[in-house]
């Protein structure tokens, strides 16, 4: 059973640029995860992360310690429908995330959220992405669609 603690529905994306207390949990949570398990990127029970390098998407493949959330499934099934950019699934090291150009984070409470700094260093120039701003918006133009 996947469960999360229950919060108002997503951000719009005037308030998306900084990350509360809680998502910043979330972050440092699949940061030490992947610590643990040799240098990996992972995700917890209630957020899974993608990052973005040169136009690339990639995000943690599933496996066995890993949940399957909706919000991810649905991101990247729209990414790969209707966007012309690479979409990968396969091992993310820590080293990747901090030279990133972007960082988001999806649940199902928030949807797609951009990180625009992680242990107070900032992702990319530090303010929300353009990949960000074209994957949130076939997010909203696709989501009832699932």
């Amino acid at each position: 059973m996947k469960s999360v603690k229950m919060r108002p529905g997503p951000m719009p994306p005037s308030d998306a640029p900084a990350l509360s207390a809680e998502d910043q949990r979330f972050l440092d949570a699949a940061l030490r995860y992947g610590r643990r398990h040799l240098g990996r990127t992972g995700t917890n029970p209630s957020v899974a992360t993608l990052i973005v390098k040169d136009g690339v998407i990639a995000t943690p493949e599933l496996d066995h310690q890993k949940l399957p959330g909706i919000t991810r499934f649905m991101l990247l099934d729209m990414l790969r429908k209707h966007s012309p950019r690479r979409v990968e699934e396969r091992v993310v090291r820590r080293e990747e995330v901090y030279t990133a150009d972007e960082v988001w984070l999806t649940s199902s409470s928030k949807e797609v959220v951009p990180v625009v700094s992680i242990d107070e260093r900032p992702v990319g120039d530090g303010e929300v992405g353009d990949v960000w701003l074209e994957a949130q918006g076939l997010f909203s133009a696709h989501r009832y669609e699932y």
